[in-house]
């Protein structure tokens, strides 16, 4: 079954005229500069980027999760060739080290004249801090998604991107684009093959059932603070429709085990209600309502984001536990994952949590904590 995209003006009812398609230059120029085509929680680290097999991928990203994302362009699709050559790269850029993503985004940042470090660009587009530690799943490799850009879709194509995905486990996609004419303008329409999990998960390799306990990122930073979110009773993300898909997916009575990137485990909580953006959110100090924005608070909260997908979306916990960052809990061999939350299925995460219970003083079954632990 081929994928066909036909648009329509509501002012006349003409059919727009799809036009020839720009060069594969053009249109990786373009993707480049503008990644949010793609997908707003992409960080371009590099262009061409040459592989062990010395092939170039086109566009190379990283997103949120820590995750490589292998984008190939392609005008005229021939399935066959185009999947195997994404494989191929997928599977170079999977044992990457972190010195080398490092280094590609140098010299990639370098050649657009603004060189910086890549836990700069992480830090600014994410507003936490990049932990290399969560980069690799159990298997020891890198987490690869691979992202076909197309403008023809073929039933071949379709079959094969179903099975390696259902099959394997693959993460693949396609983007169907085609250019559009309209009114002397030119117009790019966009479609994916395969919709997107708005929950992360965590690798398919070695997992076990879910135990019902969630992980969360807190990245505490100038846009929010861990010791405020200790005080009043919240945790918290934002900055894009995918952050708060994501943490408004948790859901009350769940319970959450909370983590600052690059320092460790700072808390466990039990969720009060689910998010909701920071100005409609209203959290109990000394047994009063108080508008979470009058609050007298350090952190930014995305305050200045009046679209809705872009706010800070606050949810109210009660702290099991909750400790100084400077006390935060971290050893060889725990859990880590990029992902703002997720509901982890790895062996390491049951290390994990019998690990921090024994630190923290937590019953195995789930019962309270020591009194001098509390937020």
């Amino acid at each position: 079954m081929g994928l066909e995209q036909q648009v329509w003006s509501l002012s006349d009812g003409k059919r727009l005229r799809e036009v020839k398609a720009p060069s594969e230059k053009q249109i990786e120029d373009l993707l480049a500069a503008n990644i949010e085509i793609l997908d707003a929680g992409w960080l371009v680290i590099g262009r061409q980027v040459k592989t062990e097999g010395g092939g170039f991928i086109d566009i190379l990203c990283i997103d949120q999760q820590g995750a490589l994302v292998v984008v190939e362009l392609k005008r005229e699709l021939t399935p066959r060739e185009v999947t195997a050559q994404a494989l191929d790269y997928a599977s170079c850029v999977s044992v990457f080290t972190e010195a080398q993503i490092a280094e590609t985004y140098m010299a990639y940042s370098r050649k657009l004249g603004r060189p910086e470090t890549l836990d700069k660009a992480y830090e600014r587009k994410f507003g936490m801090k990049l932990d290399a530690d969560a980069f690799r799943g159990d298997a020891g490799r890198n987490e690869v998604k691979i992202v076909v850009v197309a403008t023809r879709m073929d039933g071949s194509t379709e079959r094969i991107i179903e099975y390696l995905s259902e099959a394997f486990k693959v993460n693949i996609n396609i983007l169907f684009f085609c250019v559009l004419e309209y009114n002397g303008s030119l117009l790019l329409s966009r479609a994916w093959l395969r919709e997107r999990d708005e929950l992360a998960a965590a690798p398919a390799v070695g997992r076990r059932e879910w135990n019902g306990e969630y992980f969360f990122n807190f990245g505490d930073s100038e846009s929010r603070s861990w010791e405020e979110a200790r005080k009043y009773g919240f945790i918290c993300g934002g900055g894009g429709k995918w952050y708060h898909q994501v943490i408004s997916s948790i859901e009350p009575g769940s319970r959450v085990w909370v983590r600052i990137p690059g320092s460790g485990y700072v808390g466990v909580c039990t969720v009060r209600e689910k998010a909701v953006p920071a100005p409609e959110a209203v959290l109990s100090v000394d047994g009063k309502g108080v508008p979470f924005l009058e609050l007298p608070l350090k952190g930014h909260y995305h305050r200045d984001r009046t679209d809705y997908d872009e706010q800070e979306f606050i949810v109210k916990v009660d702290w099991e536990v909750s400790v100084p960052k400077d006390e935060a809990v971290h050893e060889f061999g725990f859990f880590g994952n990029q992902n703002i939350a997720c509901r982890p299925t790895a062996p390491s995460w049951e290390f994990t949590l019998d690990r921090l219970k024994s630190v923290w003083g937590l019953r195995r079954d789930g019962g309270g904590a020591d009194a001098s632990l509390q937020g």
